[in-house]
């Protein structure tokens, strides 16, 4: 594989190189040796700009073009620059910027950055001496959330009440919210059940938390505030294998019910105090705790017939109630992201375990929140829900039938349908409403945002790792682990994604195939063709001949 063939693979990834400001050691270079250099300013600008989020764009755009136009023309053409950097502008996420918007601001940039050239004898994209690149460290980016709260922690007082208590306590208010709403389901019998709004069987409450962070994220923290605000008595238990989260219910009778009520549970919350635990049990050979989960999820029946000569105890479905809250440090969640295919990753709600707003002064505890009384939930029952939930559900699954969400997605709604309710416990009722829907879907944003952060940051961690082993442009890895690592970060996906767009758009008209490419972002492009094979081969696209015109491809 060629160096701009490594470069781009890294690029699809959304791994660049930054810029080091400081001297370092260097080799005398000709413009030959440089020139690769020049092209990976290139790539990382583009993926810098191609990442970044709605609302920071523009200036980002501007720095970017600045950064380049340093290097105008005698490390890289205007137009190379140009079209690079509107490619990239074109691809970022939220409203599209608009090309008159893309131009102006590319053009101001560059403008600035040619009256300061800078050349490759003062930009870290310049060849070291042989042995391995020292980079300095850098300082691991945080993610803010804030822009998708709005009148989130102020709109009811159990919120507020929850804000407060996590600011005092010097913790991430939407960690103690995740671990809060964990500790209130788990007091729910598992004898609620959501309504069956897809299926015939009803959906359980069972719900899973994700609170990502660099190291020292506070996730215990967060339980000590949760259980402040919620002092019911909450049976937690650390996650260990999926034969042991099996036992620890304890044996039944067969109608589900505990036999040993000394011993037994209907409903454990599990901790996972860092994620090398989880990967460890999952990476563990034979272990079944990520099938257990996919399906405690769902509130499905769980249990084997043999463990060790001993018969284990099967939980039938909807008899036990499970929540799950477990910390992440991006870099490690390699294991958690490898069972993307099946779908464990998906029935997580993810959330910040920093904040920017946790401060020295800090305010005052407010007391626990009043919850519903337990009798609420005494005798078996369907929940209601909005209307205007129910209908996003059925919408929603319709777009999965036909293929078009993304895997990622699948279980979103099902999750924010269980926060919704969390909600309104939190808020003393135990019935749900139109607002706790609408709260919770502010929730599911933050989740995907940091879903998504995570992602970016676990591609990072990995290029970072190599990049301290490497030589030359400090990637180490091989062309195998750089191309295994664009799998991993489910680029194909994302270009099926694009692609069938596309056709739809297109209508019976269709596109060729040079058009497809060409309308993706550049670190999708290399994928169009694998892409429109899939969308054929599952029926989903096909190719019209018609005489004297182009092959041309349709959405069937």
């Amino acid at each position: 594989m060629s160096g701009d063939d490594l470069f781009e693979n890294m690029e699809r990834l959304g791994i660049g190189l930054k810029p080091e400001r400081r001297p370092v050691a260097r080799t005398a270079s000709t413009a030959r040796d440089t020139a690769p250099y020049y092209r990976a300013a290139l790539e990382q600008e583009m993926v810098t700009m191609a990442s970044t989020g709605e609302g920071r764009r523009n200036d980002q755009l501007n720095i970017s073009a600045f950064n380049l136009g340093q290097l105008v023309p005698h490390g890289l053409t205007e137009d190379e620059v140009i079209d690079s950097l509107t490619a990239a502008a074109r691809s970022t996420a939220g409203t599209p910027m608009t090309d008159r918007e893309i131009e102006r601001t590319i053009r101001s940039g560059l403008e600035s950055g040619r009256q300061q050239p800078r050349y490759a004898e003062n930009t870290s994209y310049t060849p070291v001496a042989a042995g391995p690149v020292d980079l300095p460290p850098t300082e691991p980016p945080r993610i803010d959330v804030r822009d998708f709260e709005g009148d989130f922690w102020q709109s009811r007082t159990s919120l507020s009440t929850v804000y407060t208590a996590a600011l005092a306590g010097m913790c991430s208010p939407w960690a103690v919210l995740a671990c809060s709403a964990a500790r209130a389901l788990a007091l729910v019998d598992p004898h609620i059940k959501l309504p069956a709004i897809i299926g015939s069987k009803g959906g359980s409450l069972n719900w899973f938390a994700m609170l990502a962070a660099e190291s020292g994220g506070g996730k215990s923290t967060a339980m000590e505030i949760a259980e402040e605000l919620i002092p019911h008595a909450v049976k937690t238990l650390n996650l260990g294998s999926g034969e042991g989260l099996i036992e620890a219910f304890g044996e039944r009778n067969d109608d589900g019910t505990v036999k040993d009520l000394v011993t037994g549970h209907r409903s454990i919350l599990f901790s996972v105090d860092e994620i090398d635990s989880y990967s460890a049990v999952a990476g563990r050979s034979g272990s079944t705790v990520m099938p257990i989960l996919r399906s405690a999820f769902t509130g499905g029946s769980l249990g084997f017939a043999y463990r060790k000569g001993n018969r284990l105890p099967v939980l039938p479905a909807h008899s036990y109630r499970m929540t799950l809250v477990c910390a992440a440090q991006p870099g490690r969640t390699r294991a958690m992201f490898a069972d993307a295919d099946g779908g464990t990753p998906q029935r997580f709600m993810w959330f910040p375990a920093t904040d920017p707003r946790i401060a020295a002064v800090r305010p005052t505890f407010n007391g626990a929140l009043q919850l519903p009384r337990l009798t609420d939930w005494q005798y078996p029952a369907t929940l209601r829900v909005p209307s205007e939930c129910e209908g996003l559900i059925v919408t929603t699954r319709a777009s999965q039938a036909r293929g078009e969400t993304a895997a990622l997605n699948s279980h979103a709604l099902f999750a924010r349908e269980k926060f919704a309710y969390a909600l309104a416990i939190l808020d003393g009722r135990s019935a749900m409403d139109s607002d706790d829907w609408r709260l919770s879907g502010v929730a599911a944003a933050v989740s995907d945002a940091v879903r998504q952060w995570v992602l970016d940051q676990l591609a990072a961690s990995e290029a970072e790792e190599a990049r301290q082993k490497g030589r030359l442009a400090g990637v180490a890895k091989s062309a195998a682990d750089i191309e295994k690592a664009v799998e991993d970060g489910a680029l194909m996906a994302r270009s099926i994604e694009k692609v069938s767009e596309l056709l739809r758009k297109a209508g019976d008209d269709g596109l060729t195939g040079r058009e497809v490419r060409r309308k993706l972002a550049a670190r999708l492009q290399p994928f169009s063709e694998q892409a429109l094979a899939v969308l054929q081969g599952d029926g989903k696209a096909h190719v019209n001949a018609a005489a004297g015109r182009a092959q041309r491809w349709v959405w069937s």
